[in-house]
């Protein structure tokens, strides 16, 4: 029988309760439910726990992108906790500072690199908090999909990041 025929037949309020149900299912619940079979998600769980109220009582800025970011002082953030979003890193030289954690987003179907030499980023104290398998507030010791190669002329201002494609990954600049 075709979906059509079978919502002629069926009142709607099953129909709706059948539906929900389905994509319930389909978009969340199979993921919900294998999640809590996977010890690499529990663990991650435990290290994004270790979190909560890390900086509690402190401020908090999000520093997207974009034009406006010209037009604003953000000289007035350097000391604050800061989360800076992808490239924002190409500010960190004017801003005379770097954000206290920055994330970046790969969402392309092929690996990233961003060039960080230049941007007065310190790669020697950078930290992978998040990277395509784990998460949490320690330093990640061998951190996957993500890979940062300090210029080894002088790793205190040079080198590159290296994404993975579809990763997420969130560093502590060390500043």
């Amino acid at each position: 029988m075709q979906k059509e025929a079978l919502k002629k037949i069926i009142p709607a309020p099953i129909w709706r309760a059948g539906s929900n149900a389905y994509w319930g299912w389909r978009n969340r619940g199979r993921h919900t439910f294998l999640r809590e079979l996977s010890s690499q998600w529990r663990e991650s769980q435990q290290r994004l726990a270790a979190c909560r109220n890390q900086h509690a009582g402190k401020r908090c800025f999000i520093i997207g992108n974009g034009p406006s970011l010209r037009q604003t002082d953000l000289a007035k953030l350097r000391g604050e906790m800061t989360f800076g979003l992808n490239r924002i890193y190409l500010a960190f030289p004017e801003l005379g500072f770097t954000t206290t954690y920055l994330v970046a987003v790969n969402a392309d179907s092929q690996p990233r690199v961003i060039d960080l030499s230049g941007h007065a980023f310190n790669l020697s104290r950078t930290q992978v908090l998040v990277d395509g398998q784990t998460a949490g507030a320690e330093a990640i010791p061998e951190p996957v999909d993500v890979a940062l190669y300090p210029d080894e002329s002088n790793d205190r201002l040079l080198g590159r990041l290296e994404l993975a494609p579809l990763t997420l990954t969130v560093l502590k600049t060390g500043e």
